[in-house]
């Protein structure tokens, strides 16, 4: 089966003509990808879009045995990667997934607080600015592993920093630690920390500041994401207050040569 040229509000039209109990791992989140493929039948929809040097692939169907049959007989341009997520994972979308050669690659775990940690803002305080939106763009897909990650569209990028989502420590003028976040309502999402620097109190710095900031403009939950596999971070924000709210994500890649 061959996949077919889009734009994202095709494929939305596309969903809303798929009828009866659904099994998905699209749920309108938000897409950076630039170009978009779709494929399928009257119970399935596959689509497509591109990311760095992979592809995201994302499914709807009403009959897992049809979403089989589309994935085993899809002609794909490169290696996709596909992220399920969910509290209770379906056996069958494993199974067929795994079938059609699509290989678990990670599970990462979803953890949560209401009660951040409260600290004041200090002198080394710095928001990255629109100048430093390629090198930060550049270290975020260096320093993360871009099949789990995620990491923003430059636009995308460019507007946290509108915002003042981001953080950064400079060493010699270059960007040696960040975090950059995002906040809805009373919530932070805290998922992009990493520092580089020698100095143990760049990041403890760069830290108190993130928590300060949060303080100050009254954000007190947050949410971030750890893989089941990093058994030290994870036990390291349980002693920080965090705690696993059962949202799990698990990511299954195919390799295909293009």
């Amino acid at each position: 089966m061959n996949l077919e040229k889009t734009s994202l509000p095709d494929i939305e039209a596309q969903l809303r003509g798929l009828r009866g109990p659904s099994q998905t791992n699209y749920f309108r989140q938000v897409l950076t990808g630039r170009n978009y493929w779709m494929a399928g039948t009257e119970r399935t929809l596959v689509f497509l879009t591109d990311d760095l040097d992979f592809f995201r692939l994302y499914f709807y169907t009403t009959d897992a045995g049809d979403l089989g049959d589309v994935l085993a007989s899809l002609r794909l341009p490169g290696t996709t990667v596909t992220a399920c997520i969910a509290r209770h994972f379906d056996s069958t979308i494993h199974a067929t997934l795994q079938a059609c050669g699509h290989v678990r690659h990670s599970m990462f775990r979803r953890m949560a607080t209401r009660a951040l940690r409260v600290c004041k803002v200090n002198s080394r305080l710095e928001f990255a600015n629109p100048a430093d939106v390629d090198e930060l763009l550049g270290r975020l897909q260096a320093d993360f592993h871009p099949y789990t990650s995620h990491p923003p569209s430059r636009a995308l990028l460019a507007e946290y920093i509108r915002r003042e989502w981001a953080l950064v420590i400079r060493k010699n003028g270059a960007i040696a630690g960040y975090i950059v976040f995002q906040i809805a309502g009373n919530q932070a999402n805290y998922n992009y920390l990493f520092n580089s620097s020698a100095d143990p109190v760049d990041f403890l710095m760069l830290q108190n500041n993130f928590f300060g900031l949060l303080d100050q403009r009254g954000v007190r939950a947050g949410i971030l994401w750890v893989d089941e596999k990093n058994t030290r971070v994870l036990k390291m924000n349980e002693v920080s207050g965090w705690k696993l709210d059962g949202l799990m994500t698990q990511y299954y890649v195919k390799v295909t040569a293009k």
